[in-house]
C-alpha cells in the first residue's frame, strides 16, 4: 500500500474552501480529548489521490472537558459461530439539554464507528452489535463504570 501525500493547511475553514473547490467531502480522521483532525481527499489525473488535512486543537479548558467526558465502548456481534469484540473511545456531544444521556449516546455513536469502519472486514452492524459496557475512560472517582449490558 503507498502511502497518500498530504497537504496540512492551518485553519479548517481552509480546508473547506479547497474541499468545495475540488468537489471533495470533510470528514473526520481522528479524533482526541485535545484535538480534532478533518480530511478531504481528491482524484488527481493518472490515478493517484490528494489529502488534504487540517488538525484543530482545543484550548486546555474544552480539552478537560472533553477528557472527562470520554467513554469508552466494547461492542460484540456474531460471526458464524465466532463472537467478535470492538472497543471505541468516543467523546459524545453532550452541550444540549435535550441530548439523551451520555452513556447511551455512546453507545450508539461507537456502534455506527464500528459498523463504518469494520462492516467490510467482520460484517458488524449496528443491529447485529450488542454493547458490553460504557465506561468513563478517565476513571471520575464517582463513577468508575457508568453502565454495563445493553
Amino acid at each position: 500500500m503507498t502511502a497518500i501525500p498530504a497537504h496540512a493547511f492551518a485553519s479548517r475553514s481552509e480546508l473547506r474552501a479547497w474541499a468545495r473547490r475540488h468537489g471533495a467531502t470533510v470528514t473526520v480522521a481522528d479524533e482526541t480529548c485535545d484535538y480534532i483532525i478533518y480530511q478531504a481527499e481528491i482524484a488527481l489525473p493518472g490515478g493517484t489521490r490528494q489529502r488534504c488535512i487540517c488538525r484543530e486543537t482545543f484550548p486546555p479548558h474544552i480539552a478537560l472537558k472533553r477528557r472527562n467526558s470520554t467513554y469508552t465502548v466494547s461492542l460484540s456481534h456474531h460471526e458464524g459461530s465466532a463472537v467478535c469484540h470492538h472497543v471505541e473511545n468516543v467523546v459524545p456531544e453532550t452541550s444540549s439539554p435535550s441530548m439523551s444521556a451520555p452513556v447511551h449516546l455512546a453507545g450508539l455513536v461507537a456502534a455506527a464507528r464500528t459498523e463504518e469502519k469494520h462492516k467490510r472486514r467482520c460484517g458488524a452492524s449496528i443491529e447485529s452489535l450488542t454493547v458490553v459496557s460504557v465506561a468513563r475512560t478517565y476513571g471520575v472517582p464517582d463513577h468508575p463504570t457508568d453502565w454495563t449490558g445493553w
